[in-house]
């Protein structure tokens, strides 16, 4: 697999990162991973190959956990934003409403 390939393959399967992912998303996220490894590779349902080789081959990282790595790395980078810019502020807005601490009074 050539490494075009798999930098095209990683950011159609990385677009939707942003969104909270549950347990089914994981699972339905990794299959396809497989599924579209296995088809790059040429590999057919007769041949009985794991998941493991296939993984083995490619050397490439489970969706699920490059897309939560991605989310850290937009959550950490957000965090160490200005408290006046937008990002910053919808951050604290959505902090607040999931804690349910009312929002500041502007003084």
């Amino acid at each position: 697999m050539g490494a075009s390939n798999a930098r095209g393959y990683e950011k159609i399967t990385t677009f939707d990162q942003y969104r909270t992912m549950r347990k089914v998303d994981s699972d339905r996220i990794q299959s396809f991973h497989m599924q579209a490894l296995r088809r790059i590779l040429g590999i057919r349902w007769y041949d009985k190959v794991s998941n493991a080789v296939v993984n083995e081959r490619t050397k490439l990282p489970d969706v699920p956990s490059l897309i939560d790595d991605r989310r850290h790395s937009l959550f950490g980078h957000i965090c160490r934003l200005p408290e006046n810019t937008p990002a910053s502020q919808a951050l604290q807005l959505s902090i607040e409403a999931h804690t349910g601490t009312p929002p500041a009074a502007d003084v």
